[in-house]
């Protein structure tokens, strides 16, 4: 994102590797390392990565319909994806109800870079 703009200039890669991204990533996992106890950490990473892969194989499924069936083939489409999404949002609505106060956190995990990057990309598109 940093080379094509939507993010900001120090965290291009610069060597091998994107030091600086790394580092943030590392200051981030950190910080909610010691901020949580086990199991509320453990309920907030199982209920954003359940999340963001259901949107992913949604957006995958979205790119299939698009493109069609050879740009993204999918074993047993559309029933196993479909029976996949349903089931990770179903477990996701379940940690939800038990744990709300770390699905939230999830959610906003999930929605603040979101709204960010849309953000950033209207700018980028605004300036050329």
């Amino acid at each position: 994102m940093a080379q094509d703009g939507l993010f900001p200039r120090r965290f291009r890669t610069q060597a091998t590797a994107p030091r600086t991204a790394v580092l943030l990533q590392v200051a981030l996992a950190l910080i909610v390392f010691w901020i949580g106890q086990l199991a509320q950490l453990l309920s907030y990473i199982g209920f954003t990565l359940g999340v963001s892969a259901a949107v992913t194989v949604l957006a995958a499924m979205d790119l299939r319909r698009r493109e069609g069936g050879d740009s993204m083939p999918f074993p047993g489409y559309p029933w196993i994806p479909g029976l996949f999404v349903a089931f990770t949002l179903l477990a996701a609505v379940f940690a939800a109800t038990r744990r709300p106060s770390e699905a939230l956190l999830g959610l906003l995990t999930l929605t603040l870079p979101a709204v960010g990057y849309g953000i950033q990309a209207a700018l980028s598109r605004r300036q050329a």
